[in-house]
């Protein structure tokens, strides 16, 4: 393999390392969010040992919601991260078709494919999430206007 064939394959990676870049970003925008509700539902349950009554079936209301959205941002993650997996796998594909001359078009088309649809779920998990907060942010708004 010369200089030559070695700048053909960086040309070809740079793409999906810009990929990898980005779903980077959108990962750490994920892992920040993912603590919101873990810590809110650690917060809520040192309020739950002293409530009670109407009190503490709105907290565990609160409770629920939130551990709904931290799964949710869980499984966003986790699709996040397969997503990144799925990119690095096909560098190395295309690193192993063009040195050695091997055809793995299907494979890296798959990985591709394979890639974008993870992060496609990722986005709208992550989006689901982001409605669900606006949802129970609703939800005690109008509690207050009923007080």
């Amino acid at each position: 393999m010369g200089i030559a064939d070695l700048i053909v394959i960086l040309q070809t990676s740079m793409a999906p390392v810009v990929l990898i870049s980005g779903i980077g970003l959108l990962l750490l925008s994920m892992t920040n969010r993912i603590g919101r509700p873990i810590d809110r539902i650690r917060a809520l349950t040192q309020e739950l040992r002293h409530a009670e009554g109407d009190q503490r079936r709105i907290l565990l209301e609160e409770i629920d919601i939130l551990y709904h959205r931290a799964k949710l941002l869980r499984v966003a993650v986790t699709l996040a991260v397969l997503s990144i997996f799925l990119v690095a796998t096909m560098i190395l594909a295309l690193f192993v078709a063009v040195t050695f001359g091997t055809s793995l078009e299907g494979v890296i088309e798959l990985l591709f494919s394979g890639s974008l649809l993870s992060l496609v779920a990722s986005l709208a998990l992550f989006l689901w999430d982001i409605q669900l907060g606006l949802n129970s942010i609703k939800i005690e708004i109008d509690r207050w206007k009923d007080e």
